[in-house]
């Protein structure tokens, strides 16, 4: 449990650190337009995630969104795009879904 919540902790530092240029991204997804401004910080953001069913392993700013890969309650692995401000889920991808992985 403590590993989890180091890990979360130097997540929380590297993106509050790249925040304003990651968020600024020109691809910004439209479902999670929400600026500079306004962003839940991580701890909120894993909450919401826990509160729909996933467990974060990493937590980034991704395209203007907040991006969550970890699983899903069945076990199964998932990218997970999150509004910024209000923790709705905007796109889910199981790894399944995602080219050119490898399970090893």
């Amino acid at each position: 449990m403590s590993g989890t919540r180091t890990s979360l902790a130097a997540i929380a530092f590297l993106s509050l650190a790249a925040g304003p240029a990651l968020a600024d991204d020109d691809r910004d997804d439209d479902r999670c337009r929400a600026g500079n401004t306004g962003w839940m910080s991580i701890a909120e953001i894993n909450e919401k995630a826990k509160a729909a069913g996933y467990t974060a392993f990493e937590i980034e700013r991704d395209d203007g969104c907040y991006e969550i890969k970890g699983t899903a309650q069945d076990g199964s692995w998932v990218k997970v795009k999150m509004h910024p401000s209000t923790g709705a889920v905007v796109q889910t991808r199981s790894r399944d879904d995602d080219d050119n992985r490898d399970d090893g």
